[in-house]
């Protein structure tokens, strides 16, 4: 049984000292974001589109900004979201010398498998909880571990994360479920404080997922050939 207690716990205190700088992790990917996708892109390019009619820009920015910024996201949040999981990681072991060797994902066959687990996982969930919300909250639950593998195996294959991640929750889908759903009340107030709250929040959200991955990769899932 996944002691989830314990494992929210030790992240949290596993972020004492260290909460700003797992935050700017967090944050850094979210400024590029609305920058390039919000207003740079959809500028330049209803520019572009807009022709010498230039009272069409604005509209055309309104319709270009939230496509650009859903691209830059998928692209971009992967691979930032694999540096905040190994930042975790070295923060739960206390292992806070190599911090500073923690970079972005360079190998573009790395960068693509991420971002095809994370498209596809999402994907998947929102499709999932269309179908009467219970598939979709099955899904989140045998899959949620997907990313985290392929960050920590990157030479593994797309598929093969999703299979692991099945293996991993195979035994321990209650205590998954319960994991996710003490966090609920973390997003309520979240949205009801316009996303202030969430700059406290989400970091320890964060390491508290990875640390279920971990504990649940200690549980004893044998790496056998997919």
């Amino acid at each position: 049984m996944v002691d989830v207690s314990k494992i929210k716990f030790d992240a949290k205190k596993s972020l004492y000292g260290y909460r700003m700088l797992y935050l700017w992790q967090l944050l850094l990917p979210l400024i590029i974001i609305l920058f390039f996708g919000a207003f740079l892109i959809p500028a330049i390019l209803s520019r572009i589109l807009g022709g010498p009619n230039v009272t069409n820009d604005g509209k055309l920015g309104l319709i270009i900004a939230p496509i650009s910024s859903w691209i830059l996201t998928r692209l971009i949040w992967p691979l930032f979201r694999a540096k905040r999981i190994l930042i975790g990681k070295e923060l739960l072991t206390s292992n806070y010398s190599d911090l500073d060797k923690i970079k972005l994902v360079k190998e573009p066959l790395h960068i693509l498998k991420l971002i095809c687990v994370s498209l596809i996982f999402t994907l998947m969930v929102i499709i999932g909880l269309g179908l009467f919300i219970v598939p979709g909250i099955f899904l989140l639950v045998i899959f949620s571990m997907a990313n985290h593998m392929m960050v920590e195996n990157k030479d593994i294959s797309i598929i093969a994360a999703f299979k692991y991640s099945y293996r991993l929750t195979k035994y321990y889908k209650k205590d998954v479920l319960i994991f996710f759903l003490s966090f609920i009340p973390h997003f309520i107030l979240g949205f009801l404080t316009l996303g202030i709250y969430f700059l406290f929040f989400y970091p320890y959200f964060e390491v508290a997922y990875t640390n279920l991955f971990i504990d649940l990769k200690n549980s004893g899932i044998i790496y056998n050939k997919v």
